[in-house]
């Protein structure tokens, strides 16, 4: 086998329901926005994950590459739906240009702007 094929035969079959399940899972993103595990929740969301809670916090979560559709996915989460809230942005894996403050600000900018209360940068 081509040792292309090989590296993406390990990536797409062996190592994604790893990344799925480790990115989904809430722990991580709630506790460094400072919530309870047990807060009640209204709903989930995947792609990218959410949840909104029944008190109408809203947050999302996703690879900091993915900062775009967290942040977007936000906004139409809480807009036009009465009572519910921004809350909070979580951005995992944020290594490398990530990590560079003038790219966190632009990013900082656009949460600002889409009235999201809090964006937490995690680099693992």
């Amino acid at each position: 086998m081509d040792k292309g094929k090989i590296r993406v035969y390990i990536k797409d079959t062996l190592l994604k329901d790893y990344t799925r399940t480790s990115l989904q899972d809430p722990e991580r993103p709630l506790r460094v926005l400072r919530l309870a595990p047990d807060t009640p929740v209204h709903e989930d969301f995947i792609k990218p994950h959410g949840r909104v809670f029944a008190d109408g916090r809203v947050v999302c979560w996703a690879r900091a590459a993915d900062w775009r559709h967290v942040l977007l996915s936000l906004h139409e989460r809480t807009f036009g739906f009465r009572g519910r809230a921004a809350f909070g942005a979580v951005l995992l894996q944020a290594n490398g240009k990530f990590e560079e403050p003038g790219f966190r600000a632009m990013v900082r900018s656009a949460a600002d702007k889409l009235g999201i209360e809090n964006l937490v940068w995690l680099e693992f």
